[in-house]
């Protein structure tokens, strides 16, 4: 057997949509340890509720400031 492509090249090949929600960036940070296993406990989904509270205080002292 020979692959679909190489049978049939006709055929257009599958692209990627444009990404649905604003990418993130990856880093890596150092947390206190209470930090981290504070935001550990809290199960499924830590480091988003780390971003959570980021974005929270970065809104909370830029609001006179459009530029961040």
């Amino acid at each position: 057997m020979q692959p679909v492509r190489k049978a049939h090249p006709n055929i257009p090949s599958r692209v990627r949509g444009p990404q649905k929600k604003p990418t993130k960036k990856q880093l890596t940070i150092r947390l206190n340890q209470e930090v981290a296993e504070y935001f550990k406990l809290q199960g499924k989904g830590w480091q988003t509720k780390i971003n959570e509270v980021l974005t929270d205080f970065v809104h909370s002292h830029t609001e006179n400031d459009p530029g961040i």
